[in-house]
């Protein structure tokens, strides 16, 4: 595909300031927008930053001779000889910060490649040979993957010609494809097509004893008429989806073969039948690791746990005596006057009765007072929340339309 690229320092660029002139001020913008229109009409016909004479009318109008030598002297556009409509200009091509085109040779290999890696006269027997495995790096391929480095592609043993035959090309990863195209790029201009395949030759790795097939591609290669060769192995992915602990991975390995590993180990010396235990606190008597009594909900390991309507005896922070199995006796404080005696409140209240709230926003809580109930709500099960006073005036419009309460 072609396309045109302005850098965006365009605007900041040595040879675009000196366009400037204080005596016309919208000559410079006008220079900028005539040098880029001359790059779309380069990049539209293909002409490798080459400008007709056509496309100075097209670009300028009346004003192209004015705008043209501005920016030949700014050195924007140089003259390339030729006189009457033979004459030649061409773009500024050695400043890809200020404007890029892509050349012509660059799209024809772009669709060279296209057609030959989606030529199934050369894909099935490649696949067939190489299965989904890299032969650069030897890490299996995903098919149809186009974002990530382990994406499948097809590499050309010699970038810039088109493919002869299956032996011109191989299976390669997006990564180890990528590396070579920019080391062509690099030496396109000093190395031959053949020298590059020469020198990348030792790299390349032999064909796998033990072939790996992606199921995407099992079944392009069924679907054109061959069998998968006998002894190959057939997955699902190529590498797994997404690695979480307790799954199992897959390390491939250099002959692309797959070895399952457990990605979750118990550590050395750790305890593997309980995986809810936490360290007591220091002060706090650790519980026995043998007791199979589930711990209540709340609170420490090991800790004394005080009657319902009593203050422990114990503060927090101190060890209890390991000796003591009940929790030691407290004498309950009298209540106020006006309250009820913790015991009287355990009636028939149930967990959300609102007539027993202690405060806004809680249901079932203690006020904090002492002789005040505790909680007697479940653990786990969130209180309900108090509901929304009730309104007794009708609520009225404001001149917005929405309605408000009336002040009582």
């Amino acid at each position: 595909m072609a396309w045109l690229r302005v850098g965006d320092t365009l605007a900041s660029d040595p040879r675009v300031l000196v366009l400037h002139d204080p005596k016309n001020p919208h000559i410079a913008p006008a220079c900028v927008g005539f040098l880029t229109l001359l790059g779309t009409l380069s990049t539209q016909n293909g002409t490798d930053y080459v400008i007709h004479p056509g496309f100075l009318h097209l670009a300028g109008g009346a004003a192209a001779p004015d705008l043209l030598k501005r920016c030949i002297r700014a050195g924007l556009i140089t003259f390339l000889g030729g006189t009457g409509m033979k004459r030649r200009w061409k773009l500024i091509d050695d400043a890809p910060e200020l404007i890029h085109i892509r050349l012509k040779d660059e799209i024809a290999w772009e669709k060279q490649q296209k057609s030959d890696t989606q030529k199934k006269d050369h894909l099935v027997p490649v696949l067939l040979r190489d299965g989904d495995a890299c032969r650069w790096c030897g890490i299996p391929v995903q098919p149809m993957d186009t974002r990530s480095s382990r994406g499948r592609t097809i590499d050309h043993l010699r970038p810039g010609l088109a493919a002869r035959g299956p032996h011109d090309l191989v299976v390669a990863c997006r990564g180890c494809n990528s590396t070579r195209g920019a080391d062509r790029e690099r030496t396109k201009d000093d190395e031959t097509p053949d020298a590059f395949a020469a020198r990348w030759a030792p790299q390349l790795r032999p064909v796998p004893d033990r072939l790996l097939f992606v199921r995407t591609d099992v079944n392009l290669i069924e679907g054109a008429g061959h069998t998968i060769p006998a002894g190959s192995t057939i997955v699902d992915r190529a590498y797994p989806a997404r690695d979480t602990p307790g799954t199992t991975t897959q390390t491939p390995g250099p002959d692309a073969t797959h070895h399952a590993t457990q990605a979750r180990v118990a550590a050395p010396g750790r305890n593997t039948t309980s995986t809810d235990q936490h360290p007591a606190p220091a002060g706090v008597a650790a519980t026995d690791a043998a007791s199979t009594t589930p711990a209540r909900p709340g609170s420490q390991p090991g800790a004394a746990h005080p009657a319902a309507d009593q203050h422990p005896a114990t503060p927090a922070g101190v060890a209890a005596t390991a000796d003591s199995t009940t929790a030691p006796e407290c004498t309950p404080h009298p209540a106020p006057a006006g309250v009820a005696h913790a015991s009287e409140s355990r009636t028939n209240h149930s967990t959300t009765d609102r007539s027993r709230a202690g405060g806004p926003g809680r249901v079932g809580a203690g006020s904090g007072r002492e002789g005040s109930p505790t909680p007697r709500s479940s653990p786990g099960i969130p209180p309900d929340p108090p509901p929304p006073p009730a309104s007794t005036t009708p609520p009225r419009r404001t001149r917005r339309g929405k309605r408000r309460p009336r002040s009582a």
